[in-house]
């Protein structure tokens, strides 16, 4: 493995396998395969269903339709999406347009999201939709088998297991969103900081500015926790290269259209029909408990806390399990967070089930009770009408960003992997030159 900026990369003090990242992953023997071949077999029939939902999908085919259509000035008018809506479907559904949608629309995404869009736009509405079901589904295993890579474990039955039967990924699937490309996203940025190519990882990073909001909590938690001012260089060159990208494609019209369309947004919280029981982060937790405008400050300074505490704490872990304390922080960060877009939080479920053979007993069940509860927050919220009230999610995300911090240590006060000393670049030996790459050895 090489060399992550700001750890030493040699093996902790401590042998202990849950803290170096260092599980074996396992091939599935025959039970388990034949689970994950079931289990991928339903998603797959799944599919039809998927696309005949006519869920939120239809507004970011609308979006993709309008620009091939009618080019850069139709992508964000409200007449062509409703058009387009009422063409494909037959009727315009109250679930799919509301009043707001009359004055901003149906397609909230940046240009470039738009140009990204455009060859599903150019398809029928239910063709779209399966393809875009199927993407989901390549995008939840390819993030498997990541997480496997990058964390050392759990099996990947386990993590199949995770993904595809958590509720998040199941709704994300069925209504056409996206979640699951931030979670695979985040996953490959993290492989790549642990590979010790940190602006690659950045400039991965900055395809999330496709979708601001995951931007903006990567932004603020991961160069901080990784104490990668490369990595932060190539999220603001992600960034810039697709506003560009916007920009010479569909010109400057539609980027300015955007920004008026962001300000009406960064409001809407403020409305009373805004569904404020979806809302599933810091921001969601303040604001139920003292409204709009007081929870807001709530909420922004407790993620101004989380992400100091994470940038502090993922300085002593392994850099698996930095990079899950990481994601669970951006989870609860980022500023609209609704339950199909809670699965980046995936990977510190994964990074506790990885850690959960060589704990004690005591621990082990702490562990088990954490996912659990994480893997069915949503379902039992729904259940009990809690949601108007609290975001059993967040607190469940909270709870697991906690254990990963502080939870799961054999040795506490020893870090797992140790902060290259002052003064030295990472890797460098006392007296020698760091190089690339290179091991050291703690002694």
């Amino acid at each position: 493995m090489g060399m992550v900026p700001g750890y030493n990369d040699g093996p902790p003090l401590s042998a202990s396998p849950a803290l170096s990242d260092t599980h074996p992953t396992p091939m599935p023997g025959p039970a388990a395969f034949a689970a994950l071949v079931a289990l991928a077999v339903a998603h797959v029939f799944a599919v039809p269903i998927a696309a005949g939902r006519n869920g939120d999908f239809v507004h970011l085919w609308a979006g993709g339709r309008a620009l091939q259509q009618g080019g850069g000035a139709a992508l964000y008018d409200p007449r062509w999406h409703k058009a387009l809506i009422t063409e494909a479907l037959g009727a315009l559904p109250p679930d799919l347009w509301s009043s707001r949608n009359d004055a901003l629309g149906a397609f909230f995404y940046p240009p470039a999201t738009g140009l990204v869009y455009a060859p599903l736009g150019a398809l029928p509405l239910p063709v779209a939709a399966g393809v875009h079901a199927v993407l989901v589904l390549v995008a939840g295993a390819l993030a498997a088998v990541g997480l496997g890579r990058l964390l050392g474990g759990p099996s990947l039955l386990v993590r199949a297991l995770l993904i595809f039967t958590f509720p998040s990924f199941f709704f994300g699937f069925a209504l056409g969103q996206n979640g699951v490309f931030a979670l695979l996203a985040l996953v490959c940025g993290g492989l790549l900081w642990k590979g010790g190519r940190p602006f690659l990882a950045g400039l991965l990073l900055g395809l999330l500015a496709l979708k601001p909001g995951w931007w903006l909590a990567v932004a603020l938690v991961a160069p901080l926790a990784t104490r990668s001012g490369r990595l932060m260089g190539g999220m603001v060159l992600g960034a810039f290269l697709l506003v560009v990208l916007g920009i010479s494609a569909l010109g400057p019209g539609s980027s300015l259209h955007y920004l008026d369309i962001s300000r009406s947004l960064a409001g809407l919280h403020r409305l009373p029909d805004y569904p404020l029981h979806l809302q599933h982060d810091l921001l969601g937790l303040g604001r139920r408990l003292l409204g709009p405008d007081r929870g807001s400050i709530l909420g922004w300074g407790a993620a101004g806390v989380l992400v100091l505490l994470t940038a502090w704490r993922a300085r002593h872990l392994s850099p698996g399990r930095a990079w899950a304390l990481v994601c669970l922080a951006v989870t609860l960060v980022n500023p609209h967070v609704h339950h199909y877009d809670l699965l980046p939080a995936l990977v510190g479920a994964a990074a506790l089930a990885a850690a959960w053979p060589d704990q004690p007993r005591g621990r082990r069940l702490l562990v088990l009770l954490a996912v659990l509860a994480h893997q069915g927050a949503f379902l039992v919220e729904i259940a009990l009408d809690l949601d108007h009230r609290v975001s059993l999610p967040a607190l469940a995300v909270l709870g697991l960003w906690a254990l990963t911090g502080w939870g799961m240590e054999a040795s506490p006060g020893r870090p797992a992997w140790r902060r290259s000393p002052p003064g030295r670049p990472p890797g460098a030996a006392a007296g020698g030159r760091a190089r690339r790459g290179v091991h050291v050895r703690r002694k």
